[in-house]
């Protein structure tokens, strides 16, 4: 499989910055209902860091103890740190990228493409960080990072 990548190197900061937030409510509204999982229902770790909704409606989520598949009712969890692939469980972030799948970054630098439920490793260019922040999809398919 041919990937190319599109490296963005992005500085922060420090700073002051104003959030201007919307009035909160006191509730949630009459027609909404709320419910909250966390790891007593399954989910690897309460920090979800970040969601990608799958072809098949199912939920991937990152976060920093594993990564998990939520059909809306159950959580399906992959053990990582027993795949070859992956080293390290800490997600930072998952992108879906058009006919190519999930691809996800983790907190040892790494870079991952989940094929067939398997998770490939996906080399980065020579003298880029290691450390990706963000992914996200370009218009043409390209996979942009942010480091």
């Amino acid at each position: 499989m041919s990937i190319s990548l599109a490296l963005l190197g992005l500085a922060l900061h420090a700073g002051t910055t104003t959030f201007a937030a919307p009035a909160l409510h006191k509730g949630p509204e009459p027609h909404c209902a709320v419910r909250i999982w966390d790891t007593n229902d399954g989910l690897p770790q309460n920090s979800v860091v970040d969601v990608e909704k799958l072809s098949d409606g199912v939920l991937a989520l990152a976060t920093l103890g594993g990564f998990a598949l939520f059909n809306g009712t159950d959580f399906s969890v992959e053990d990582l740190s027993t795949s070859g692939a992956l080293r390290s469980n800490r997600f930072l972030s998952i992108e879906l990228i058009p006919d190519r799948g999930l691809v996800a970054a983790t907190q040892d630098g790494r870079l991952q493409v989940r094929e067939d439920a398997q998770w490939v490793p996906l080399e980065l260019v020579s003298g880029t960080s290691n450390l990706v922040l963000d992914i996200k999809a370009g218009i043409d398919g390209e996979i942009w990072l942010a480091t």
